[in-house]
């Protein structure tokens, strides 16, 4: 399995998350804004990141950008929000440096199975 970050502000998700990647044997890491996830991104190693774009203090462009800008700035990273629809998907991925985007509103099991390619992109 793998060492995720996950960064997003609203609780309910982070829980919805952490329950399902334990379920699947993934280890984990949570945030709940930007500089919060940089803090621990720094001081740990992680296989993946999930964060969400509109968080308080740092935002996740700003945590993609830190993470992008370092030493290990190949970590795939996937943005869940539910502030871009549709088109805006492509732009998203291409300007921020995401691996992927995918919305809120996706199955937990979407969710699960986009973090599974990234990571056997990866490796």
């Amino acid at each position: 399995m793998g060492h995720i970050l996950i960064a997003d502000d609203h609780v309910f998700l982070l829980r919805a998350l952490s329950i399902l990647l334990s379920k699947e044997g993934y280890t984990f890491e949570l945030a709940e804004n930007g500089q919060q996830a940089i803090d621990l991104f720094e001081r740990g190693s992680f296989d993946a990141v999930v964060t969400d774009i509109d968080m308080p203090i740092k935002n996740g462009y700003e945590l993609i950008q830190h993470i992008r800008t370092g030493v290990k700035n190949s970590i795939p990273i996937i943005v869940l929000s539910s502030l871009i629809q549709g088109s805006e998907n492509t732009n998203i991925i291409g300007d921020s440096g995401a691996s992927m985007y995918l919305s809120k509103t996706d199955s937990p099991i979407g969710i699960l199975s986009a973090l599974e390619s990234v990571l056997a992109q990866a490796s």
